[in-house]
């Protein structure tokens, strides 16, 4: 198929993300702080961007990864909501919360979508070579147009993870 192929790793992926509006959070001052015309106890401080440890925060961060792909010209699968494409510039993007690998014929497209994508989120782009997809635990078999993905490397830390009697 001849693509070339970048991997980038997102970096704070929770605190990059925007809070849904409509599910707005409060909290307190944190211990220690004072404001300066009020008395700390009365002032409450509403959260713009997710915290590491809220319940929704990965579910905001795939919210705001995918309307920011969909504003660059990409759509989700209909098979894998993690799988995008830009059916234009020939891109293909898998994203794994974090972790995206990005596909595409002409480096030049590719290098240009990256930097595009670099002004919306603060990422790093690594060059995987052949192994890239060993990441993420998947296999590729390439068969003329045919392209199957395994993905044997989490299915075999699940068995040992989860004890499953036949």
């Amino acid at each position: 198929m001849g693509l070339k192929s970048k991997k980038i790793d997102f970096g704070n992926v929770i605190v990059q993300a925007q809070q849904d509006k409509k599910d707005a959070i409060f909290v307190t001052l944190p211990f220690g702080v004072c404001h300066l015309h009020h008395q700390s106890k009365d002032v409450v401080l509403k959260l713009l961007k997710s915290l590491h440890g809220m319940k929704d925060a990965p579910k905001f961060w795939f919210q705001n990864v995918k309307k920011v792909l969909e504003e660059l010209g990409f759509k989700a699968s209909k098979h894998d909501e993690c799988l995008f494409l830009h059916k234009e510039k020939k891109i293909l993007l898998l994203l794994c919360t974090n972790d995206c690998l990005v596909f595409c014929e002409s480096d030049d497209e590719l290098s240009a979508m990256i930097q595009l994508m670099q002004t919306k989120f603060q990422l790093t782009k690594k060059d995987e070579g052949r192994d890239m997809f060993a990441c993420l635990g998947i296999e590729l078999t390439f068969d003329g147009l045919k392209v199957t993905m395994r993905h044997e490397g989490l299915m075999q830390k699940i068995f040992k993870a989860v004890p499953l009697e036949p």
